[in-house]
């Protein structure tokens, strides 16, 4: 796994000399053994992001990496990266079932006792309202 800083764009080239490395000493030329590309601080990705997911999912497609951004401050995506990468290099396939039991579930606080009738008749309004 090839982590790199996406807030950091010293860390991401970087990346070019660490595979080059790796593939040496490993005696590679291929992606064999299975490498992954790991772009951490997702969090942080609105405000301060100097790699671009652009620039990842290229490198990463044109090195024959995995393609993963992530973040393990908050722990978003971490569990469906490992998931990807055990099953790639066990060679197992995931159904979609399997799959969609590895995504986070979201929830949500919906209001239950809301009244949707009215005895009040409704005037027309010159609002425009966009949806």
């Amino acid at each position: 796994m090839l982590v790199y800083d996406i807030t950091n764009r010293k860390s991401f080239t970087h990346i070019e000399n660490w595979l080059a490395n790796l593939k040496q000493i490993l005696g590679v030329q291929n992606s064999e053994p299975h490498f992954a590309l790991i772009g951490n601080k997702i969090d942080l990705r609105c405000s301060t992001c100097c790699v671009t997911s652009k620039e990842h999912e290229s490198f990463a497609s044109d090195n024959l990496l995995g393609s993963y951004l992530v973040s393990a401050k908050t722990g978003e995506a971490l569990d469906q990266m490992f998931v990807r990468i055990l099953t790639s290099v066990l060679g197992l396939q995931m159904t979609y079932e399997d799959w969609m039991k590895t995504q986070p579930v979201i929830a949500a606080n919906v209001r239950q006792n809301i009244n949707c009738t009215t005895n009040e008749p409704m005037e027309p309004s010159q609002t425009c309202v966009l949806l």
